[in-house]
């Protein structure tokens, strides 16, 4: 085993080798990337996580804890934008979902005519004494 000075120099130097891989290997983070999930008080200029759609809780308890004479809208500017986009997606999706409703209520009618169209010819067949009739008589028995 080494001693004094040189036990002292290798450390070192392994000191050095852990910071640069250290170095080498972590990814660089920029202030765009740190403050990307967060929306910062216009007021006292605190970051705030980033509301999700239609959850603006932290938001608002942040304004009505820290600004209670002023609005969540004039603490958080921003806010107006995501709430109206919110507002927007959510009138796409209710107008996609009452098209979808739509369109199963169109297909289950369709079938049912189809069906009820079926039982309307049938009689037919029964007045021709076709073979069908013969079958549907002799399931009867």
């Amino acid at each position: 085993m080494a001693r004094g000075a040189q036990k002292i120099q290798s450390q070192e130097r392994n000191a050095k080798k852990r910071a640069a891989a250290a170095k080498a290997n972590a990814a660089p983070i920029s202030q765009a990337q740190l403050t990307a999930d967060k929306t910062q008080c216009e007021i006292c200029k605190t970051f705030v996580k980033k509301p999700a759609k239609g959850n603006y809780v932290m938001v608002t308890q942040h304004a009505e804890a820290k600004h209670p004479k002023n609005t969540v809208e004039q603490c958080f500017p921003c806010i107006v934008a995501m709430k109206e986009a919110d507002k927007k997606a959510a009138g796409k999706a209710a107008k996609a979902a009452k098209k979808e409703a739509a369109s199963a209520a169109k297909a289950k009618k369709e079938k049912k005519d189809k069906k009820k169209k079926k039982e309307d010819l049938s009689f037919l067949d029964d007045a021709l004494g076709g073979k069908k009739s013969k079958k549907k008589s002799s399931k009867k028995k």
